[in-house]
């Protein structure tokens, strides 16, 4: 539902991201973690360079893929001021390889879970990223 409260596995996810990122902001700026349909979680941080690098999204699914066989659900981003939206490169993987994944974003300052499905309403600013409508679960299913 829009700008309802985070339930606690994404609570979990944000802070996990969160604490990665103060643990490690002297290499990166911005640090993802991954939860699977199992309960795990996977942690990956940014490696930038003058060609643009990798996202840390992308790593921390990468990592989750190398690692477990339960599908991605839920991915969140953050820097030191805050979660951060997915850009166009990782929006449009999540769109291609993780079609039922969400992400935790943040829209007016309110924390919301925003899925790749095309099955929700659109976001003012990310026109190709929707919410779940009512009566749909997070994940598209």
């Amino acid at each position: 539902m829009v700008g309802s409260a985070l339930i606690p596995e994404e609570s979990l996810i944000v802070g996990a991201a969160r604490q990665l990122i103060e643990d490690r902001a002297d290499v990166a700026n911005v640090a993802a973690v991954v939860l699977t349909a199992d309960g795990e979680t996977f942690a990956g941080v940014n490696v930038g360079n003058d060609v643009g690098g990798i996202c840390a999204e992308v790593a921390a699914l990468a990592r989750a893929l190398a690692v477990s066989t339960s599908r991605p659900e839920l991915v969140a981003a953050t820097r030191l001021d805050g979660v951060v939206t997915p850009c166009g490169r990782c929006r449009q993987l999540m769109i291609d390889r993780f079609p039922d994944i969400a992400a935790v974003v943040c829209v007016d300052g309110r924390k919301l879970i925003l899925t790749m499905d095309g099955r929700g309403v659109e976001v003012p600013g990310a026109p190709d990223m929707v919410i779940p409508r009512a009566g749909t679960s997070r994940n598209g299913h």
